[in-house]
């Protein structure tokens, strides 16, 4: 398996929904439900794709065009009107906007799409936990220590959380950014990253 893709469960059951609800713009209609479901109907192309492709290594760039259309849109829409938050696109919109995100293996274009996105959160127009989801994707590309412990890692015996700075204040840092706890059996790995 392709380690930048060791952590594939993009991010915990839960993640993408912050445990404080949504920011007050996420309970509206989207200014743009069609590209809400723009957005969802890419998403779930690239995730069924990927479950697809899950048999062996893949790089983004030589992988499947589903998955690099998904990416193509959110840079479009990024470029265009900047990060498809709940405002935009709507809670569900927005939801796939991230997942489209996790996906990327890009570095350099995971920064731009992070400083935007966390722009997008200051103002309110995304969840707080967003930022730090993509944070950690970086941390997993980069081969460190992630900070939110959303990404995952394939070792002997199974999944396991990939490795993370400060593993005693983990469930404070989660909270902090809206996320829930992490479950009891997601043990940090040493040396997993």
């Amino acid at each position: 398996m392709h380690p930048s893709w060791s952590g594939l469960l993009l991010c915990r059951p839960g993640d993408l929904t912050p445990t404080g609800g949504l920011p007050p713009g996420g309970r509206h209609a989207p200014l743009d439900p069609f590209l809400s479901e723009e957005l969802l109907h890419h998403a779930r192309a690239a995730r069924h794709q990927r479950a697809q492709d899950w048999t062996g290594p893949r790089e983004l760039a030589g992988g499947p065009l589903v998955e690099w259309e998904a990416l193509r849109l959110l840079w479009w829409v990024v470029d265009k009107r900047g990060w498809p938050g709940h405002r935009l696109a709507g809670a569900h919109g927005a939801a796939a906007a991230m997942e489209i995100a996790l996906a990327c293996d890009l570095p350099d274009h995971l920064q731009l799409l992070l400083r935007v996105l966390k722009k997008a959160a200051d103002l309110g127009d995304a969840p707080r936990c967003h930022p730090a989801l993509l944070h950690d994707r970086l941390c997993a590309l980069a081969r460190v220590p992630q900070r939110y412990g959303s990404q995952d890692t394939l070792l002997p015996g199974g999944w396991h959380m990939a490795e993370v700075d400060q593993p005693e204040s983990l469930t404070l840092r989660r909270g902090q950014k809206g996320l829930p706890g992490p479950a009891p059996h997601w043990i940090p790995a040493r040396g997993a990253s």
